[in-house]
């Protein structure tokens, strides 16, 4: 689908704000990583509330494969991004949610924790198209107001978000189902550095379980299911989004 990935987002959610980075605690996590590939970082996380003060994370990094393992204070967050030259470090979807299960799973089990909730990002642009063709999409995609409608907008933006219930792991659970469609202009900085003026189409899918349950059950299996199911799902999605965005007049 995409002609540029912007990155892959794996998380698990849990409340572990009080986590310290302290350096016997890194080294037992880059122990359980079992991945020579990966070293530590500094991260700061910035305040939810004006007027808090950022407070010191655990970062752990894959430089050569463009794999970053980020423990925030509500959530670990696993990530895929595009590296110079050409982007190309970017794998499949599947091999990418095998890797996030193994590492998410394998700090989860350091620390003796579980995840209350679980989610799969994919965030990218389609392959370029003539302006024309994605004023069709605005059209078919958006009713505006009488002013964008006769003078079609060069931004504009569609989110839609349902809840659906799904299985893994032996067990049923509702999931938000979320797509964001939007025509953006402006300046992407490429792998290579290179900052270059676009104008595409990027589409975001992301399936997440929801937040309402706040119980912190998710293990190992359960972990290792979602991140299997969510694979298909996701291409599920995908072929669903494709076929709407050709009956809009998308041509890949």
């Amino acid at each position: 689908m995409y002609g540029f990935k912007i990155r892959y987002l794996a998380s698990v959610y849990l409340d572990i704000d009080s986590l310290v980075p302290e350096k016997s605690l890194i080294s037992d996590l880059l122990t359980s990583l079992d991945d020579e590939r990966f070293f530590s970082l500094q991260v700061l996380e910035m305040p939810d509330v004006p007027g808090g003060s950022p407070k010191p994370r655990i970062g752990l990094s894959n430089q050569k494969d463009g794999y970053d393992l980020v423990l925030l204070g509500k959530r670990f967050n696993f990530v895929m991004a595009p590296l110079p030259p050409d982007g190309k470090n970017m794998v499949e979807l599947d091999k990418f949610c095998s890797e996030a299960a193994e590492k998410l799973n394998a700090v989860l089990k350091c620390l003796g924790r579980r995840a209350k909730r679980l989610a799969l990002v994919r965030e990218g642009f389609l392959p370029k198209m003539e302006p024309k063709q994605m004023d069709k999409i605005c059209k078919h995609l958006l009713t505006l107001p009488k002013t964008f409608s006769d003078k079609t907008p060069f931004e504009w933006d569609c989110r839609a978000a349902s809840r659906i219930s799904r299985n893994f792991a032996g067990r049923t659970e509702d999931t938000n189902t979320l797509v964001t469609i939007k025509r953006f202009k402006g300046n992407l900085v490429e792998p290579s550095g290179k900052e270059t003026k676009i104008d595409q189409i990027r589409v975001d899918l992301d399936i997440n379980t929801s937040p309402e349950n706040i119980k912190e059950r998710f293990g190992e299996t359960e972990i290792g299911a979602f991140f299997c199911e969510v694979v298909k799902w996701q291409k599920e999605l995908e072929e669903e989004v494709l076929v709407f965005l050709k009956e809009c007049g998308y041509v890949s």
